[in-house]
């Protein structure tokens, strides 16, 4: 924590100031309390230690973790039940969950459609977020209030459920009901007594033992148990559940699996090894399923091409731009590919003849023909085993043979019923055989299963071993339809049935029948006479010469260019993933008109008004929207109609009345200003005006006589007449029936009075009819007829008044205590003079007000002069209003001159002597100092006061060979001594002082230690300007030299504006490892300088970064956007 410096204290009593401008401490004794104060009346911030006694001042860090957890608002009076609109159901007088609402109450709006408007809000004329409900920092997750009424709500408390961070005004804002009166009723079965719910039980059914509720133990059944829960143990003796109730419905396995739709064989899939190792395999994208001699595996594409005897190179052919010089000629009829020595191209017969050397024979001979896919047509029926066979031929010579038994390889004696063709590999032949053991097969395809009412095992069912688990790839693949060259081939999540066509595709192969190639690529040519594309894709660059259509999807990897004069889209919708949308992209120079936009077509007719568009007008800058075609001259301005405008700023014209506006701009008109229907402003008033009609227009202005009419009747406090016409100082009077009326002052030297009617008033004092005779003494007169002389005085001889000369002041027993001795020689005399609070005797002569006369108190022989005050306290000797009190010794007169000697009195016996004690004065603006001064009056040394001061200073003088002292001395029991040199001053002693130092307890200068220590200490500083825009800001980074230690010493905050915004609360200064400047130290939302004293003790590492953080009053970074600051961090580097 920083030393806190101040200026000097003024003043003392009920009102303490710090600093000439500083703050200030004040009593207020009508309240009873002290206040912090910079003004005397606005209250400030004081700042406080932890507290650890009850009575303590609590700080804000000690209440922020004292409720750390808790968030609570104040209560609500009601809360909402359904959705309401709030501008206009949270005004006075409207009702909410039963409760008519009044000015300012409280509502919890939690039931909108738009959840991001609920919150607390206040009813009124107009009705707004609560004040502790309305920012970001207010509104968090888990703060929680209560309502007060309702219908429904009454007493019950919500808390916000929505996780943080919650903006306001955006964020969907949930409340959940934590608690409420009558929340919890006993339901059916159940009974309520306080907070606890008990079950009803009979007893003799059911019973509570300790905390279970169970079937009592002596209860003995009934007829049937409609609905059963869970039986832990025992055995059940009914008949069999059926499949309804969660049964099977049967007493053997079979007969279950049966009744479960699980019979083997038909329902579900009898186990099978091969189909447990392919319920195994992971369904990779592309992958197949294919047999390894064992198993079955998954194989990738290129893997399955291996599989499938489809290895490229080996058993396809790898691609060839020979190949595709041939895939690009036309089959023409009889047309033959030869090769031209660059390419290969198609010749005719005889032309092809001529290329073979074999003339034009129609019987040529040839050592070896591949005629690819071309078909060898007109052959005549074969007769030798070497000639060509024709299909037909081929096909009935297969249609003769159509028995196993007519083939070579197998062997069939005489087939059973339910027989099934195996292959004896031992034999290498087929034979037939029946199924035998536990399962039996009918030549229906039947299978048959012996009955086993034991386990599994003996059913054949051990899962894993007789029956395949259950696998959902499997299952995928039995509800796969076998078509006719279908593959399965995993999709990357399921096993899927590729046609071969898709099953290229998914290998690698391409989608060209006659290519069987990993890749077609067609480089040249063209490709003609194809109507459809049914798979696959075209090359980088394809031409169709033509119309072409695609009855699928098209997916195009790269950038589609349509160079057509148009682009027709038969489709429900378009949509476009990309975020932007570019029209005339081919401009090749500014527009000056349309540069583009959207067209719609309004009906089926061409009509050019059947379209409206949205354009961009270059001219402008502006986007239009118009009814008719973007080409047409002549177009009208569509109408534009807006849902809520959630942000931004309207540039358009003046929003007319008819469409909520005011019609005009008010943009001119004041602060709090209000406005007129038709947008005219009636400005605010000064303080006291009221809010007046002239009949035409409203405007403020003070309260008018002529705004008042009648007059107050008597029974209300008035006069119930209209007094207007009064004189003035003239005196109402009544006539006892509440009927007033005036009467007029009288004239100059009258008095009020009942003159001989009995009516009241004014007249002179007649001193002959109302005064009569002499007064005489006995009636408070002075019994003369006459007064005496100038300056004589009325007095009494013992028997009579007389006028005489007053010589003595006597007491009451009439002996002299101030008397004239003697005839007086001079005009000088005695005055004395007095006020409230005190009286004045001075030495006067009227003869000459410029002269000097003494004023001499003497005492009779060695009397003194004593003085004291009528309580017998201290004496006490002051000086005049606004006058020095000077106490002086005699003046030199043929001597030296007196010494003045201020002494305490003199004790007697166990008695102690008085101290001589001299204060300054209290009071009024400033406290009074105690001063020394000069002969000159400079000053020498001022004693300063502070409020309700322990300690002091002692100066104690010494014998021979002591030395003097100055002690703190005081109530504390450990005092420091402070001695502060003004400004950049220092505190020094005289040259020489360094050679006298010997002792461990003597001071030791700069000169000393520079003689005596090795050791340099420089003053260095790190200095930057703070604004805003970020929640850190680097103040700079310390040096970093070899065998320098450096200290930071002070840092000095110098807040120029106050920083505001981002719900900044204060700042710390850290260099990554030591905080320097903790919460308390600077108040940075408040303009001033304030200055953090270190103690030295912790070494900052070099070339460490001195930040400065800002954060809110939670701790959290906070970013502010207001405030400027100017920030020095004093340090030593110590060598």
């Amino acid at each position: 924590m920083a030393n806190i410096k101040n200026f000097g204290l003024a003043g003392i009593g009920s009102d303490v100031q710090f600093g000439k401008s500083g703050g200030r401490l004040v009593y207020d004794s009508s309240s009873a309390f002290f206040k912090f104060t910079t003004d005397g009346s606005t209250l400030t911030q004081i700042r406080a230690a932890s507290p650890s006694n009850a009575a303590d001042v609590a700080t804000k860090s000690y209440v922020d973790a004292t409720k750390s957890g808790l968030d609570v608002k104040d209560s609500v009076r009601a809360a909402t039940t359904g959705n309401i609109t709030i501008a206009t159901a949270l005004n006075v007088g409207d009702a909410i969950d039963g409760v008519t609402l009044a000015d300012g109450d409280r509502v919890l709006v939690k039931d909108q459609t738009d959840a991001s408007e609920n919150g607390i809000y206040t009813a009124g004329a107009s009705p707004a977020r609560a004040t502790d409900f309305d920012s970001d920092a207010e509104v968090t997750a888990g703060a929680f209030f209560f309502v007060e009424e309702g219908s429904t709500n009454a007493d019950s408390g919500f808390v916000i459920s929505t996780d943080d961070d919650i903006t306001v005004g955006s964020t969907d804002i949930a409340f959940t009901q934590f608690s409420g009166a009558g929340q919890i009723t006993a339901g059916n079965g159940l009974s309520k007594t306080g907070n606890d719910l008990a079950v009803n039980v009979d007893d003799s059914t059911l019973e509570i033992n300790s905390d279970t509720l169970r079937i009592k133990t002596t209860y003995t059944g009934q007829a049937s148990i409609t609905t059963l829960g869970t039986i832990a143990t025992g055995v059940w003796n009914g008949t069999d559940i059926g499949v309804a109730h969660g049964g099977t419905g049967a007493s053997s396995a079979a007969d279950a699996r049966t009744n479960l739709g699980l019979a083997i064989g038909s329902d579900v899939q009898a186990f099978d090894a091969q189909l447990s190792d392919v319920a195994g395999l992971t369904p990779a994208d592309g992958a197949f399923i294919v047999g390894d001699g064992s198993n079955f595996t998954a194989e990738s594409g290129a893997t399955a091409r291996a599989s499938l005897g489809l290895t490229i190179g080996t058993h396809v052919q790898a691609y060839d731009a020979q190949l595709a010089d041939i895939a690009g000629l036309t089959p023409t009829d009889g047309n033959i590919i030869i090769g031209d020595g660059s390419n290969f191209v198609l010749e005719s017969g005889n032309t092809a003849r001529t290329s073979l050397g074999l003339g034009t024979g129609d019987t040529p001979t040839f050592n070896g023909l591949n005629a690819g896919s071309a078909a060898i047509t007109n052959l005549a029926t074969p007769s030798n085993n070497t000639d060509a066979a024709t299909k037909a031929y081929v096909d009935t010579q297969v249609a003769t043979a159509n028995q196993l038994s007519e083939l070579t390889d197998v062997n069939i004696t005489s087939a059973g019923d339910g027989a099934m063709l195996l292959y004896d590999a031992d034999n290498a032949e087929w034979i037939d055989n029946v199924m035998s053991g536990d399962a039996t097969m009918a030549d229906t395809g039947v299978i048959t299963l012996a009955d086993s009412n034991s386990t599994r095992t003996n059913l054949g069912l051990a899962i894993g071993t007789d029956v395949q688990a259950f696998d959902q790839q499997l299952a995928d693949v039995a509800g796969l339809t076998p078509a006719d060259g279908a593959f399965i081939v995993g999709d990357g999540s399921n096993f899927t049935a590729e046609s071969g066509a898709t099953a290229r595709t998914s290998l690698g192969l391409g989608s060209i029948a006659t290519q069987a190639a990993n890749s077609v690529a067609i480089t040249g040519g063209s490709i003609s006479g194809i109507t459809t594309f049914t798979t696959g894709t075209l090359g980088s660059t394809a031409t169709i010469d033509g119309d072409a259509q695609i009855t699928g999807n098209l997916v195009v990897d790269g950038n589609l260019t349509v160079s057509g004069s148009s682009i027709t889209l038969d489709v429900g919708t378009v949509t476009s993933e990309d975020k932007f949308m570019q029209v005339n992209s081919g401009a090749t120079s500014q527009e000056t008109g349309l540069a583009g936009g959207v067209e719609i077509k309004r009906s089926n007719t061409a009509d050019t008004n059947q379209f409206a568009f949205m354009n961009f007008d270059d001219s402008t800058d502006s986007f239009t929207f118009k009814t008719g075609s973007a080409n047409q001259a002549s177009t009208s301005d569509a109408t534009m109609r807006f849902g809520t405008i959630a942000a931004g700023t309207w540039n358009g014209s003046v929003i007319g009345r008819t469409y909520g506006g005011f019609g005009t701009s008010i943009a001119g008109h004041g602060n709090n200003s209000l406005v007129e229907a038709d947008g005219g402003e009636i400005a605010v008033g000064s303080s006291g005006q009221y809010l007046r009609s002239d009949g035409t227009n409203f405007s403020a202005s003070a309260l008018a006589a002529s705004d008042l009419s009648g007059t107050v009747a008597a029974a209300n406090g008035g006069l119930g007449t209209n007094i207007s016409g009064f004189s003035q100082s003239s005196i109402i009077t009544t006539d006892g029936d509440g009927t007033v009326s005036e009467l007029g002052k009288g004239g100059n030297s009258t008095v009020l009075k009942v003159n001989s009617g009995g009516t009241l008033g004014y007249a002179k004092v007649d001193m002959t009819a109302d005064i009569t005779g002499v007064a005489p003494v006995a009636n408070g007169g002075t019994g003369l007829s006459a007064v005496g002389t100038a300056n004589k005085f009325l007095m009494s001889n013992g028997s009579a008044n007389t006028y005489e000369y007053v010589t003595a002041l006597r007491d009451a027993a009439g002996t002299s205590a101030i008397e004239v001795s003697g005839t007086l020689t001079d005009n000088i005399k005695l005055v004395m003079t007095n006020s409230a609070s005190n009286v004045t005797l001075q030495a006067t002569d009227p003869d000459n007000g410029s002269a000097n006369i003494d004023l001499v108190l003497k005492g009779q022989g060695n009397g003194a002069v004593v003085i004291n005050e009528s309580a017998g306290g201290n004496s006490l000797v002051m000086a005049d209003d606004n006058l020095d009190l000077t106490v002086s010794g005699g003046a030199a007169s043929g001597a030296a001159a007196g010494d003045a000697v201020i002494k305490g009195g003199n004790g007697t016996g166990a008695h102690a002597s008085g101290d001589v004690l001299i204060k300054g004065g209290t009071g009024g603006a400033s406290e009074g100092k105690v001063k020394v001064l000069d002969s000159s009056n400079n000053e020498i040394a001022i004693f300063e006061r502070t409020a309700s001061a322990v300690n002091e200073i002692s100066i104690t003088n010494a014998a021979t060979s002591g030395a003097p002292s100055i002690a703190a001395t005081g109530g504390d029991n450990n005092i420091n001594l402070t001695l502060t040199p003004k400004g950049t001053g220092v505190i020094t002693t005289y040259d020489g002082y360094e050679s006298n130092v010997s002792g461990d307890d003597d001071l030791v200068t700069k000169k000393w230690v520079e003689d005596n220590v090795v050791t340099s200490t420089d003053d260095l500083t790190l200095r930057a300007t703070v604004g805003t825009g970020a929640n850190t800001a680097a103040i700079g980074t310390m040096p970093n030299a070899s065998g320098i230690t450096y200290f930071v010493s002070r840092v000095i905050v110098h807040v120029a504006t106050g920083f505001s915004g981002g719900s900044v609360d204060h700042v710390t200064l850290s260099d990554g490892t030591t905080t320097f400047v903790a919460n308390a130290d600077a108040d940075i939302t408040t303009a001033g300088s304030y200055v953090i004293d270190l103690p030295f003790a912790t070494a900052t590492a070099g070339g460490a970064t001195m930040t400065l953080a800002f954060l809110d009053s939670g701790a959290s970074a906070a970013t502010p956007t207001g405030g400027s600051a100017i920030v020095t961090v004093e340090y030593k580097a110590l060598s």
